[in-house]
């Protein structure tokens, strides 16, 4: 992973024992993701969150509508999801084939028609080449992005797709060449490019007074549902032996409220590498 890895104690001032002799707390979950549960890419992402100085992403870009690429480099990951990896699960591949086979709906095509005008003056006549498809899905968004899929839910298996991304959105950008024909644009597509765009953070999507739950937590793994519904500790606590087995609820509350307390915990994009189609029938549309 590019993202630096960090101890499993995030703040040595605050872990005055070991992880085994004190009570679970919220920021032992990365360890847990890496040594109990082998998720490598979900515990990366979570470590980068807890080491970032606080950070409430806006509305905006959680829903798409803000522009990433003036985004501070701490506040987006473009190396840590591979398309490649995401592809091994299901819901996944349903969704980018989804995605693939109608792109071109009637939002889509508006989309598109947005994005070659918003291109420059500098089209208005000819011919050219519109979106370059090996860009970073960074710039792909804000140039040439026409069409997404949303895939996963709360009902997914506790897998290590739903420990890092949960609900995500694919995105797809597209390349072609465009002709002017008056005040129409006809466009003849060659390729598209399939990318995760996901908004890493911990708010409640308008519902603050229901907070996820995200499964119960324990120093031996996770659980999704467990007899023992105890609040998850945020700060080290000495564990009497019939504590230390124990797992804890957690909510997307938890980590707003460590972030209120400790001034750590920052959002963040998560943009994956592109995966790029080439079309065996060149599609051509009219704008």
């Amino acid at each position: 992973m590019a993202t630096a890895r960090l101890s499993k104690e995030l703040d040595p001032r605050r872990a005055i024992l070991p992880p085994a002799k004190r009570v679970f707390r919220l920021d032992d979950i990365p360890g847990v993701m890496e040594d109990c549960l082998s998720w490598p890419v979900a515990a990366s992402l979570l470590r980068r969150w807890f080491s970032q100085p606080a950070w409430t992403m806006s509305a905006d870009l959680k829903t798409g509508r803000g522009m990433p690429t003036q985004l501070d480099a701490a506040q987006v990951d473009e190396d840590t999801v591979r398309m490649d990896w995401l592809l091994r699960y299901e819901r996944v591949q349903q969704a980018c084939s989804a995605l693939l086979a109608a792109w071109h709906t009637p939002v889509g095509l508006k989309r598109l028609r947005e994005q070659i005008r918003a291109q420059g003056p500098q089209h208005a006549k000819g011919t050219w080449l519109f979106g370059d498809l090996s860009l970073s899905a960074r710039q792909l968004d804000a140039t040439c992005q026409v069409n997404a899929r949303a895939f996963g839910g709360m009902s997914d298996p506790f897998d290590e797709c739903y420990g890092a991304i949960g609900r995500g959105m694919l995105r797809l950008a597209v390349s072609g060449v465009v002709q002017a024909q008056g005040n129409l644009l006809k466009i003849t597509v060659f390729e598209v490019g399939v990318y995760l765009r996901d908004s890493y953070d911990f708010s409640e999507d308008g519902c603050d007074w229901l907070s996820q739950t995200l499964g119960c937590w324990g120093h031996d793994g996770l659980e999704k549902r467990d007899a023992h519904r105890r609040r998850i500790e945020i700060d080290a606590q000495c564990a009497g032996e019939e504590a230390e087995d124990l797992k804890y609820e957690v909510h997307n509350e938890d980590f707003r409220r460590y972030r209120l307390k400790h001034a750590l915990g920052g959002d963040f994009l998560v943009f994956s590498d592109v995966h790029r189609v080439r079309l065996s029938h060149p599609q051509t549309f009219v704008l």
